[in-house]
């Protein structure tokens, strides 16, 4: 079983999405959060709607994530998500 570091929210609108990064990463990952930005919503829906968009095509060109990652990975190096809400 996975642990996840604490204390590391991501606000959506009126949700707080917390405990998402594995702790494996605890001295290897940053996180900004830009008051001015923080509580601007930057999609419509919900972030289970939003993240299946972004999914369905990542970099815009009508490939989607499956595709990319079929295309792209390399066996037994890790998978990083980032999340950019373009602020």
């Amino acid at each position: 079983m996975t642990d996840y570091l604490d204390n590391t929210p991501i606000s959506w609108g009126t949700e707080i999405i917390n405990g998402f990064v594995p702790s494996q990463y605890k001295n290897q990952t940053e996180f900004l959060h830009p008051p001015e930005f923080s509580k601007i919503p930057m999609f419509e829906g919900t972030v289970k709607e939003a993240l299946l968009r972004k999914l369905s095509d990542p970099l815009g060109y009508d490939l989607s994530f499956d595709k990319l990652v079929e295309q792209k990975y390399q066996k037994g190096k890790p998978i990083v998500f980032v999340v950019d809400d373009y602020t």
